[in-house]
């Protein structure tokens, strides 16, 4: 009964009472929805895709350059180009 009585003070009639469903403004709304599309981009590591992309990029780079070989060759290699090649070295 409590329930019908909250209604009742909010003036809520039962024709309105069929449209709601929740009791939330719509800035908690798009708030709560934003949080959860933000999460569902990320990985379980916590990395978007884009950046799971450049770890992974930079995991082949690491390993090329221990086997030795020239940023041309890597760069051939990973099918990107020599100055990426040159800019993921500096992260290395």
């Amino acid at each position: 009964m409590g329930v019908w009585r909250d209604f009742y003070s909010l003036r809520i009639t039962s024709k309105e009472q069929k449209h709601m469903k929740t009791i939330i403004g719509l800035d908690e709304k798009y708030d709560r929805k934003n949080e959860k599309r933000r999460a569902d981009r990320r990985n379980e590591e916590g990395l978007t895709k884009r950046e799971q992309e450049k770890v992974n990029t930079l995991n082949k780079v690491r390993e090329l350059v221990r086997k030795g070989l020239k940023n041309k060759d890597i760069a051939e290699k990973l099918k990107i180009s020599v100055r990426q090649v040159q800019r993921l070295k500096k992260e290395v």
